[in-house]
């Protein structure tokens, strides 16, 4: 049963996009990452970018969530990379889970 105090928030798949151009960080296309409710998950032997990751975790949060449906946070799925190229992660929503304020996440 919903209350007042549940809100939703959807798992994440964050995808390294090349499409042909040439990066100056390390990135490698196909290299990704899941965010599970607050955890971020590697494949085993990925590795990420400090800097691309800097980019993309104040936006992670706000992925999460449900947002008006002409907003840019539902309709952009591309994060540019500080590298001076732009090589863009893409993220794309997954799961959606339901959770309880006040209550420790049982997927965390």
């Amino acid at each position: 049963m919903s209350n007042q105090e549940d809100f939703w928030l959807y798992d994440l798949e964050v995808e390294t996009v090349l499409e042909g151009r040439t990066p100056v960080c390390r990135h490698i296309e196909g290299e990704k990452f899941r965010v599970e409710g607050e955890n971020l998950i590697f494949p085993e032997h990925q590795k990420i970018s400090m800097y691309a990751l800097a980019a993309i975790l104040p936006l992670l949060t706000a992925k999460q969530r449900e947002t008006a449906p002409h907003d840019w946070m539902t309709t952009d799925a591309e994060i540019a990379c500080p590298d001076p190229l732009e090589i863009e992660p893409k993220v794309f929503p997954q799961l959606i889970l339901r959770f309880h304020n006040g209550q420790p996440c049982q997927k965390c």
